[in-house]
């Protein structure tokens, strides 16, 4: 009795794993067309593209912001920067002065915290407004420069020049090239240099 019982566990045991080994068959087969990857061809990684719609990003000293990134979208490039169409890089003064940077697009290097922008770009400060067509800010130096030429004016000055430094914490600016200044005030003076 107990030999049969025992040979008929195996049967039953047998029976079991040939239906699952063909119920496993049939899977495969149906579905075969679900386990073949689409996209890239064999032996290459798909790109993946990672898009992000109205990004910001915000850098702090303490309770007070240094600076803040903001764009009506970004897209992440293959050497992990982003590229970030209409941005608007807003820098902080030590009295909480706000200068906004704008333009048509920009390059921002999360690890080095760098964002160089390009074509027409806008600068505010106050009653200033400084247009360029590649200005950098270099977070680690805090320090945004204009390596080519520049056009700056307020109500009463107009400066040209080239290679321009601006350096946030201490709210002062350099140029290195080519000043040129015409003052419409009262005496209209023009400078050149």
């Amino acid at each position: 009795m107990k030999r049969r019982v025992w040979r008929g566990i195996k049967w039953a045991s047998l029976g079991v794993s040939a239906i699952s080994l063909m119920l496993a068959v049939v899977l495969v087969v149906t579905h075969e067309d679900a386990l073949t990857p689409t996209g890239a061809p064999s032996g290459m990684k798909p790109k993946q593209e990672v898009e992000i719609e109205n990004p910001v990003i915000v850098e702090r000293k303490g309770p007070r912001i240094v600076w803040s990134l903001n764009a009506s979208r970004a897209r992440q490039l293959r050497n992990g920067h982003m590229l970030m169409m209409k941005p608007t890089l807003t820098l902080y003064t030590r009295h909480q002065k706000s200068i906004p940077i704008q333009g048509a697009v920009a390059e921002f290097d999360p690890k080095t915290k760098h964002v160089i922008f390009k074509r027409h770009v806008v600068m505010h400060y106050e009653t200033w407004k400084l247009e360029c067509a590649e200005l950098i800010y270099d977070s680690m130096r805090d320090e945004a420069s204009v390596p080519g030429s520049f056009v700056a004016s307020n109500p009463s000055l107009t400066a040209k020049g080239k290679h321009l430094i601006l350096r946030r914490d201490i709210e002062r600016l350099w140029v290195k090239e080519g000043i040129w200044i015409k003052d419409r005030g009262l005496l209209g003076l023009e400078i050149k240099r």
